[in-house]
């Protein structure tokens, strides 16, 4: 996907956010033949509920379906299982947030990233999302699933703080 001067912009912003926020930055990172033009990788930090590790994936798609979607989340998931500092513990939790930019995704894409709960994994945390490089928009998971409570308001509070339009101000709680 050709990146458009929006795009270049965006991710120049985001990566000083997260650079701000104690993130350590990779880019042009390749795993599992899955390119990704950046890798955020932020430490172990002490939170409310225990230790928290986490992880932000960019990537640009040209198209994308629910499959590919999918496929590019498990990827960033097995990553961030491999690099991760924290070992299993309760009330701790590694946090993935794979986020696929793309042009005027096709509503059935988005009506599965709001409809579908990420995965059930204990001490993980997978939330994809898509930017909608067109409008502008974040597009990710928004409801409750009954088995990360917690964590899936707590992951949408990142996404909005972290990856926000409008947010730049905000820091990443």
């Amino acid at each position: 996907m050709k990146v458009d001067s929006y795009t270049r912009d965006y991710l120049s912003n985001i990566i000083q956010r997260l650079e701000a926020n104690g993130f350590r930055i990779k880019y042009d990172v390749i795993y599992r033949n899955q390119p990704f033009k950046v890798v955020a990788k932020r430490g172990l930090r002490a939170v409310p509920t225990g230790l928290e590790e986490c992880f932000f994936f960019f990537n640009d798609f040209q198209t994308i379906d629910w499959d590919t979607m999918k496929k590019f989340s498990n990827v960033c998931l097995s990553y961030t299982k491999r690099y991760k500092l924290i070992p299993y513990l309760p009330l701790s939790g590694v946090l993935c947030f794979p986020v696929a930019m793309v042009n005027n995704p096709i509503s059935n894409v988005l009506d599965a990233i709001y409809q579908t709960a990420p995965p059930f994994r204990f001490g993980y945390m997978e939330m994809p999302v898509i930017l909608d490089i067109g409008t502008k928009q974040l597009h990710y998971f928004q409801g409750t699933p009954l088995t990360d409570v917690l964590f899936a308001d707590h992951c949408r509070d990142i996404i909005r703080k972290t990856l926000g339009i409008y947010e730049t101000q905000e820091t990443v709680s």
